[in-house]
């Protein structure tokens, strides 16, 4: 590997990590909005809650 492919693989993992701490803080924040309704099997927001956390 060379140094390039190291920094763009790094870059890579930062903008992943990025986008996934950032749909479970949205999701989390969906869930308070959305109350007990939220939670209800088969809402989109619980689909999104589980299979983001």
């Amino acid at each position: 590997m060379t140094i390039e492919e190291g920094f763009y693989s790094c870059i890579s993992r930062g903008r992943s990590l990025f986008c996934s701490e950032s749909a479970a803080r949205h999701t989390t924040k969906a869930l308070q909005i959305q109350g007990g309704y939220g939670f209800m099997k088969g809402s989109k927001v619980e689909r999104f809650y589980r299979e983001d956390l």
